[in-house]
């Protein structure tokens, strides 16, 4: 989004903050808090709305008991956190999942399913991304033997390459991409942090560009 003056920006910048981050419980560390707000911030990558209104807790709760439900593991403390934060985040390179929160000011953010003008919408949530990499990815049970790991979480996805998909392992608490494809090209990373400053900054000089 471009702004005429400072004017117009600083007062986006301010109304944001007071709709949707002072209100968000600070469950993150500072230091992630100040680094997802600079990419918010690099228009090279995010737009008005990358970041949106944090998750209630009924709804993380509620998204948390089915994750348990389905797939016998908990959501990851650190996403659960993201998601007290913002439910979600979208961007020109990658989104991370939402989930749906009945209680929320965001229209299409209430439901997982969506009519056909927002259809797209539907590929963006938690639960289904998961129940697709444990349940449906696989043509058959060789391959899920050779390459399924029970312990990956998917919490995103590359928005131009579908097939990269952003993982954390919950045996060794590392972050990754995960390619489709190519199973054991990964490097890990060992925090949130890590990663976020590799897949944004991962062209660029990152003492010059993030903090």
């Amino acid at each position: 989004m471009f702004y005429v003056d400072l004017y117009s920006l600083l007062k986006e910048e301010v109304e944001y903050f007071f709709r949707h981050l002072y209100t968000a419980p600070r469950l993150l560390e500072p230091r992630e808090i100040e680094l997802i707000q600079k990419i918010r911030s690099t228009f090279e990558y995010t737009y008005e709305t990358s970041f949106l209104p944090p998750a209630s807790f009924k709804a993380i709760e509620k998204a948390d008991r089915q994750f348990r439900e389905e797939f016998g593991v908990p959501i990851p403390e650190f996403y659960k956190k993201f998601l007290a934060f913002s439910n979600g985040f979208r961007s020109d390179l990658y989104t991370f999942f939402h989930i749906p929160d009945e209680d929320s000011p965001v229209e299409w953010l209430k439901s997982e399913e969506h009519d056909e003008e927002l259809y797209f919408i539907n590929e963006d949530f938690l639960i289904p991304h998961n129940r697709y990499y444990r349940v449906l990815k696989w043509d058959d049970e060789e391959a899920k033997e050779m390459f399924f790991n029970p312990n990956y979480f998917i919490f995103g996805q590359h928005r131009n390459f579908l097939e990269i998909t952003c993982a954390y392992d919950m045996s060794t608490h590392c972050f990754f991409t995960l390619h489709h494809y190519f199973h054991d090209l990964k490097e890990e990373y060992p925090d949130l942090c890590s990663f976020l400053k590799e897949i944004f900054y991962m062209n660029k000089d990152p003492s010059a560009t993030a903090p």
